[in-house]
């Protein structure tokens, strides 16, 4: 049923985008449809990263392959991925490379230990993106620091606050604040995503406990152009 109906959209549309809105534990219903469909770093914050993976995907690969991204529920804590990512996109921004070995503490929080190894993977990830997509009008990373500046300027100065909160913290520990700041960017990371995201369709599971992924799904859901499928 789920393969019939992403044929559908295919054959309807010249590129496809499609997002899955589910909880972790529907992950496996959406495994008939790999490998089109994205199953790895699924939180909303980070999805600005896979809507640069399908502009390198329309650039060397098959325009007509539907690129399913999945956005599930966040954990009460950021994850150390979206941590790293938060860093690799940060630290190309002016106002933040003179206080980079703070940010890198706070991000840090409580995995002090495996932090490089997660630091290096999404670097490289970063990279990648940015070689695949170089010839591309908006290039990876830069559109998305054009658009952190822009967020700056709407949302109350949030990199004055960063930069206040770092110059106060304590290094080598998790200070108070650090979570309540890391999760404002978080969300700010989470809104500029958002933006990024034109889909086609939306796959919408069992989210009705889930606020975050409702609130996506109902804003979609409104525009009649794009067809809403029930895992």
């Amino acid at each position: 049923m789920l393969k019939e109906a992403i044929a559908e959209i295919v054959a309807a549309n010249e590129q496809v985008q499609i997002l899955a809105l589910c909880t972790k534990a529907e992950l496996d219903k959406l495994t008939d449809v790999r490998p089109m469909v994205n199953t790895e770093d699924c939180y909303l914050s980070m999805q600005h990263m896979h809507s640069a993976a399908l502009v390198a995907n329309r650039i060397h690969g098959d325009g007509k392959l539907p690129f399913i991204l999945t956005i599930t529920e966040n954990e009460p804590i950021t994850t150390e991925g979206e941590r790293a990512l938060i860093y690799a996109m940060l630290v190309r921004c002016r106002k933040v490379i003179s206080c980079r070995d703070k940010l890198e503490d706070m991000l840090k929080y409580d995995d002090r230990e495996g932090w490089y190894t997660y630091k290096a993977e999404y670097e490289e990830k970063v990279l990648d993106l940015y070689k695949a997509t170089w010839r591309d009008k908006l290039i990876y990373p830069y559109n998305i620091v054009d658009n952190i500046k822009q967020y700056n300027k709407d949302e109350s100065y949030i990199l004055k606050e960063l930069y206040i909160h770092l110059s106060e913290r304590i290094p080598g520990k998790i200070n108070p604040g650090d979570v309540e700041m890391i999760n404002k960017l978080r969300k700010m990371f989470s809104d500029i995503s958002i933006a990024t995201l034109e889909p086609q369709a939306i796959i919408i599971g069992n989210i009705e406990g889930v606020p975050e992924l409702k609130a996506i799904a109902d804003h979609y859901s409104k525009n009649p152009n794009i067809k809403v499928i029930k895992l």
